[in-house]
């Protein structure tokens, strides 16, 4: 079973940034890999980056998309929800973060995509390309909450993702 580093025993490695991914080398493949079968044994994750699992490489994995050397091109608009995130368990902190996000991102073959997100896949999004600038919820959050699985299920089911501004 693949273990998701954690604040309270290697924050160094979460708060590091991570490195452009250079997609000829043959590393990659295998991080890619432990990354997409992570996210389909655990279907209540939302996103992980590559930094979660020890890697400090620019590769996000949302759903069922990849995202390699992700970069923002343009923000619009602000949307707000209470996060919380694998590396930090049993918290949750409001986050406001952009609405609509305009994406350059590869695919594990080198295509280059240029692609827009809105609403929580946004949210999402955003949250897991701050891990790999080093940078954790806990730093934008406006307010933090320690929570049991849960309380954290009801807090999101009576506070879901707002629109601030389109």
């Amino acid at each position: 079973m693949m273990k998701i580093i954690t604040i309270d025993k290697n924050e160094q490695v979460l708060r590091s940034k991570s490195k452009k991914v250079n997609l000829e080398k043959d590393y990659i493949k295998p991080i890619v890999e432990k990354m997409q079968k992570y996210m389909v044994n655990n279907p209540n994750a939302f996103g992980i980056s590559a930094v979660q699992l020890g890697y400090l490489y620019q590769i996000i994995c949302i759903k069922d998309k990849l995202l390699i050397n992700p970069k923002i091109l343009k923000e619009k608009g602000l949307g707000g929800y209470w996060e919380g995130c694998l590396s930090i368990p049993n918290k949750l902190g409001y986050v406001e973060r952009p609405y609509i996000l305009t994406i350059e991102y590869s695919d594990i073959d080198g295509t280059v995509y240029k692609e827009i997100f809105e609403g929580f896949d946004a949210q999402v999004l955003s949250h897991e390309i701050d891990h790999l600038n080093g940078m954790l919820f806990i730093d934008k959050a406006v307010d933090i909450k320690d929570v049991t699985p849960s309380q954290k299920q009801k807090i999101r089911e009576q506070y879901p993702y707002k629109i601030l501004s389109k």
